[in-house]
């Protein structure tokens, strides 16, 4: 993922993306970078795999539910 640091975008997609400043200049030397670096590219893939196996599926997303839930029928 390329994109700007903006709004909750960091909090969003955390180590699985490259911020750039969202000029065509900072995307493209992004881009470029991804494409010349297997390694960049790697290391990208993993942290992105990780954070949505650990904050995006069914049971962590039923627990936050279930929390919202007992702090309202207090």
């Amino acid at each position: 993922i390329i994109t700007t640091d903006t709004g909750a975008i960091k909090e969003v997609c955390g180590s699985a993306a490259i911020y750039t400043t969202g000029s065509a200049q900072s995307i493209y030397q992004s881009l470029k970078d991804l494409i010349l670096s297997p390694k960049k590219r790697a290391i990208l893939k993993k942290n992105s795999r990780q954070r949505a196996l650990s904050r995006y599926n069914c049971l962590h997303t039923s627990k936050k539910i279930e929390k919202i839930y007992k702090q309202q029928l207090k």
